[in-house]
């Protein structure tokens, strides 16, 4: 996860920031899956997308289906890193 990584979630301004994001996450994701239906990366090779449906489960057991869309980006060690997602 990118240190300026942004979450975007239904009902909750963006969270702009890795800590929010995992703070976020932690409090209302028990279980969270996802199928890539499409990505791509651009021509350098240091930018990227993926889209897919997803299934989050929150701590109370309500679940909720929908769609995702993911930006990552090519971190100074070569890993993906995730700069934003919009779920």
């Amino acid at each position: 996860l990118h240190a300026g990584a942004r979450l975007h979630r239904n009902g909750t301004l963006p969270l702009t920031s890795r800590d929010e994001a995992l703070g976020w996450l932690a409090a209302h994701v028990a279980r969270m899956s996802s199928t890539p239906m499409k990505g791509e990366t651009g021509a350098s090779g240091d930018l990227g997308y993926t889209w897919g449906q997803a299934a989050v489960t929150a701590p109370d057991g309500s679940r909720v289906d929908g769609y995702y869309l993911r930006v990552w980006t090519a971190g100074e060690n070569g890993r993906w890193q995730l700069v934003a997602d919009i779920t």
